[in-house]
């Protein structure tokens, strides 16, 4: 995992701030949210073990394995074996296939940089989830879809696999910003 730059917390604020999410996948966008709250108590077990909200893992778990409790959540492979994307090779030893979804979970979750994400505001939520996905959106000097897809910062631009950017490709997944909106609309209390 990349360690996100500390002073970007501001530009996500603002982001944040300035946000309105797309009337067109506003149903996708509520279903998603209400699919991460029907799965709180999953969440919320990794969450004890790791110190990452629940909420934060529910939204990547969407991106990641559009909810998929069968999949890793570090890239969407399957559980049966160790991941074959990008990170390679996860979970590491001891620790043996088939994995359950939680034990894969915590190690995703075990990077050092998420441990000093205290506290999580809405800003560092933001980072973090950018440089879980990577940052070779900000190095071209664009909005991650991973973050702003769903909403009006979406724009075109795509890595459609590892290290391969598709400039005309628009993400048709949601964005962990418009999640988080949809959970907050919902009652739950990001930060």
């Amino acid at each position: 995992m990349i360690t996100p730059p500390d002073d970007a917390n501001l530009d996500y604020a603002a982001l944040w701030a300035q946000m309105t999410l797309n009337a067109a996948q506003l149903p996708d966008i509520t279903a998603q949210a209400a699919t991460i709250l029907a799965h709180r108590p999953r969440y919320a077990a990794v969450s004890l073990s790791t110190g990452v909200p629940w909420w934060w893992i529910g939204c990547l778990h969407m991106r990641e394995a559009s909810g998929d409790f069968t999949t890793h959540l570090h890239n969407g492979d399957k559980l049966t074996a160790r991941t074959v994307h990008v990170p390679k090779h996860r979970p590491s030893p001891p620790a043996e296939p088939p994995f359950t979804w939680e034990v894969s979970a915590i190690d995703a979750l075990s990077m050092p940089s998420l441990k000093r994400a205290q506290p999580w505001t809405i800003a560092s939520a933001l980072r973090h989830a950018e440089a879980y996905n990577g940052l070779g959106y900000q190095r071209r000097g664009l909005r991650s879809p991973y973050l702003w897809a769903g909403s009006n910062w979406q724009q075109p631009g795509k890595f459609g696999s590892d290290g391969v950017f598709l400039p005309t490709m628009t993400d048709r997944q949601i964005g962990v910003a418009p999640l988080m909106r949809a959970l907050a609309g919902l009652g739950v209390t990001l930060a």
